[in-house]
């Protein structure tokens, strides 16, 4: 399950328009973005990252 923090838009609170971070609930790294109308998801990104590390677990 993915923390999600939301930030309004400011000078659109009537429209009800919001822009969200998804965060990793282990790292709080921030994993993808959606944009939110009128209680809608409406666009969004996810973040994906590939990296070789040394041994298992490690991040980069």
């Amino acid at each position: 399950m993915l923390l999600t923090r939301r930030f309004p838009e400011p000078g659109r609170e009537g429209e009800k328009h919001a822009d969200e971070w998804l965060l990793d609930p282990v790292t709080f790294a921030i994993v993808g973005v959606r944009a939110i109308e009128d209680g809608e998801v409406v666009g969004g990104n996810a973040y994906v990252v590939k990296a070789v590390v040394n041994e298992a677990g490690r991040r980069p």
